[in-house]
């Protein structure tokens, strides 16, 4: 499930579709059982990803609930809000929270994304609340106020910092995975 403050929007995707949703790769995204499904195996590394495209999003409340079903859990899957041409890792401006739930320790990074390029803002920090490895669920949540970001790990505040570049975008989810092996979220 995701969605942004429920008064304003969420998708459950209980009827069988991701209604809004357009992805750099169709053929790596499905919907089953009430879930939104990324399955891909890269011939080099790299994300597939997804996006909300139908309305832009400013302030509010982002929330994802994700799990690594499959795959390297070192890898990391997260979301994505108040960017554009997610699809295109070059052009993609925005801001980006992902998580690794490995099982040694998880773990969360956070970015804006200018074009493609990164200001990263949390490299990696542990995040004593993740559910760690394969087949654990981790809620995200990021809480965005004007240029005020506030992010959360199965409601604990992981992270907060100011920043006021992009005020309005497209929210989406994605995941990382190298050629080692396909993975599913």
């Amino acid at each position: 499930q995701v969605g942004l403050s429920e008064a304003d929007w969420i998708e459950d995707f209980e009827d069988g579709v991701a209604d809004g949703f357009v992805y750099d790769n169709a053929a790596n995204w499905s919907v089953a059982g009430g879930t939104h499904i990324g399955n891909f195996t890269p011939t080099v590394a790299g994300w597939t990803s997804n996006s909300y495209d139908t309305q832009t999003f400013g302030d509010g409340i982002y929330e994802a609930e994700m799990t690594k079903l499959s795959g390297v859990d070192t890898q990391s899957m997260g979301t994505f809000i108040r960017g554009t041409d997610y699809y295109n890792d070059a052009a993609y401006s925005g801001y980006m929270f992902n998580i690794a739930p490995a099982a040694t320790g998880g773990a969360f990074f956070i970015a804006r994304i200018d074009a493609g390029v990164a200001t990263a803002y949390a490299v990696w920090l542990a995040a004593p609340s993740m559910n760690l490895g394969i087949g654990a669920s981790n809620v995200v949540a990021i809480v965005a106020d004007g240029g005020n970001f506030t992010f959360f790990v199965n409601g604990e505040e992981a992270f907060a910092f100011t920043d006021f570049f992009y005020a309005a975008g497209e929210f989406g989810t994605a995941y990382y995975q190298d050629t080692t092996a396909s993975g599913i979220v």
